[in-house]
C-alpha cells in the first residue's frame, strides 16, 4: 500500500467508528518504520490529523504554526518524555489538499534516518506547503499566473529538447524561487514573459530587478505571445506532465517542489484542464546597452516594487536566434 493509501484507509476507518463523543481519536500507522506516526480524526468538525512522536530531547522548536489551511501543534508527554507534533486540517475547503500535504509530509518523515532528521524533513515539507497555502488555496492559481507559468515551463521543455540534461535544466528553472530571473545558470539567466493579450510586442515587467543585468553576464528575455483556447490547446497539466515524463527521479522530484512553490499542483488539475494554449511568436532579446528598461540604479531613493511595460516594437536589432540563446546560456548540451 501507498502511504497515501494507509493514511486514507485510517481516517476513513476512524470515521466510521461507531463512537461519536467530541475528542481526538487516533490510529498507529507505519508502525514498520520505527517511527511514531498516527493517523487522527478530531470530532466534532471531522477534523483530519497527522502525528509524529519523538523523544523530547530531539529539538521541535518552530514548527508550532497556524496558516489558512492547516495547523501544527505541539505537547509535550512529561511520562513519555517525548514531544507530539500534530498538523491539522485548519479549515474544511482544504480537505483535499490536507490529504495531499499530510500524505507528502509522510513520505518524507519515513525516508528519514532517525528522529532529528525526520523532524527536519518535516520543516522543509511545512514550510514548503505553508507558502503554497497562502499563495493558492483552494481554488487555484490566479489566470495571470497559469499564464507565467506556462511560459516559464515552454522555455524548459526548450532546453529538455536542445540535449541539456535533465538535471541541469530543471536545477536552473528558479522562477518559483526569490530569484531576479526566471532561469540562471552562473552568471547567465533568461527571464521569460508569456502573455494572451492583443499586442504581440507588449510585456509586461514585475519588478525593477527582472530585467536588470547588473550581476549577469549575459540576459535575455523570451517574449512568448500565446493564444488562449478554450477546450484546445496544450493545457498547463498536458505540458507540466510531459516534461515530468522525460525527467530522471531526482530531476522530477526537485521539478515537482518547484511546481509547488509555483503554486501549481495536480490537485487543481481539473481547474486548468478547460484552458489551452497555442504559441503565435516566441522572440528573444538580447538585454544590453539600450534595451528598454529599468535597472535599481535608476530609482531614487525609497522608489521600490517598480511595475512597467515594454513596447518591443523597434527594437529588432537586439532579437537574438534561439540556438545561439540556448547555446549561450546553457552551453554545449551533455
Amino acid at each position: 500500500m501507498t502511504t497515501s493509501s494507509i493514511l486514507r484507509s485510517a481516517w476513513k476507518s476512524l470515521e466510521e467508528e461507531p463512537e461519536h463523543l467530541p475528542g481526538l481519536y487516533e490510529r498507529r500507522v507505519f508502525a514498520h518504520s520505527g517511527f511514531t506516526l498516527f493517523a487522527g480524526l478530531v470530532r466534532p468538525g471531522m477534523i483530519l490529523r497527522f502525528t509524529m512522536g519523538v523523544p523530547s530531547t530531539v529539538g521541535t522548536d518552530g514548527l508550532e504554526r497556524e496558516t489558512t489551511g492547516f495547523r501544527v501543534q505541539r505537547q509535550y508527554s512529561a511520562g513519555e518524555r517525548a514531544t507530539y507534533v500534530s498538523l491539522e486540517l485548519g479549515r474544511a475547503a482544504f480537505h483535499e489538499l490536507f490529504e495531499v500535504m499530510a500524505d507528502d509530509v509522510a513520505a518524507t518523515v519515513l525516508v528519514a534516518p532517525d528522529e532529528a532528521a525526520a523532524v527536519e524533513a518535516m520543516r522543509e515539507r511545512l514550510n514548503r506547503w505553508e507558502r503554497f497555502m497562502h499563495a493558492v488555496g483552494p481554488e487555484g492559481m490566479p489566470r495571470e499566473d497559469q499564464i507565467g507559468l506556462f511560459g516559464e515551463l515552454t522555455f524548459l521543455r526548450t532546453l529538455l529538447r536542445a540535449g541539456v540534461s535533465a538535471e541541469a535544466a530543471v536545477d536552473c528553472w528558479k522562477g518559483p524561487g526569490s530569484a531576479n530571473q526566471d532561469f540562471q545558470a552562473g552568471d547567465r539567466a533568461v527571464e521569460v514573459k508569456a502573455t494572451t493579450g492583443n499586442s504581440a510586442t507588449v510585456a509586461r515587467i514585475s519588478n525593477e530587478l527582472q530585467l536588470d543585468d547588473s550581476d549577469c553576464e549575459r540576459l535575455y528575455l523570451l517574449h512568448l505571445w500565446l493564444k488562449e483556447i478554450n477546450g484546445g490547446g496544450m493545457t498547463l497539466p498536458q505540458l507540466a506532465d510531459e516534461i515530468g515524463s522525460s525527467l530522471t527521479a531526482a530531476a522530477a522530484q526537485t521539478f515537482n517542489d518547484r511546481l509547488v512553490d509555483a503554486g501549481y499542483h495536480t490537485v487543481h488539475r481539473s481547474l486548468y484542464e478547460g484552458t489551452g494554449y497555442s504559441e503565435r511568436t516566441r522572440r528573444y532579446y538580447a538585454v544590453e546597452r539600450e534595451f528598454p528598461r529599468v535597472r535599481r540604479t535608476d530609482l531614487r531613493s525609497g522608489v521600490n516594487r517598480v511595475k512597467y511595460e515594454i513596447e518591443l516594437a523597434g527594437f529588432d536589432s537586439f532579437v537574438r536566434d534561439e540556438p545561439s540563446v540556448i547555446a549561450m546560456f546553457a552551453g554545449a548540451p551533455e
